[in-house]
């Protein structure tokens, strides 16, 4: 799901999006769109719905699945990841707009952006990740 759609705030969603028309994730992509611009939060409220870019097909042997949404969220940073893509400082500049956070980084995904997942898994190191990167 992490790689396709992402709440941001209680009504604003990020929506991997697709404008290739000649590309495989065309239409799945469209269609998760389109679901979601007719949804409503638990107040009853419509869903603010964002498109991000996806980044192009990466892979030699058979395509990754990349994708701009697979952001990590902590408390006082994002960590986004970019591909070498033309794509990268368009969906960089769309996943800053609703974050309150005040720092934001880019991180080479050389395994198809699984920050959001691979984040989950570390542990803690010694001395933390704020004074280590955040000063």
């Amino acid at each position: 799901m992490d790689d396709i759609a992402r709440f941001v705030d209680p009504v604003t969603v990020l929506c991997a999006y697709e404008g290739d028309p000649e590309d495989e994730n065309y239409l799945p992509l469209k269609h998760n769109y389109e679901l979601l611009c007719h949804e409503t939060d638990q107040e009853g409220r419509p869903l603010k719905v964002i498109k991000l870019p996806m980044p192009g097909a990466l892979g030699a042997e058979r395509r990754l699945p990349a994708s701009y949404a697979n952001f990590y969220i902590g408390n006082d940073a994002v960590l986004v990841p970019v591909f070498g893509d033309k794509n990268d400082d368009r969906a960089l500049q769309i996943s800053r707009r609703p974050s309150q956070r005040e720092r934001w980084w880019a991180s080479t995904a050389g395994d198809g952006g699984r920050i959001g997942s691979s984040a989950l898994r570390q542990p803690a190191a010694a001395g933390s990740l704020k004074q280590k990167f955040m000063k």
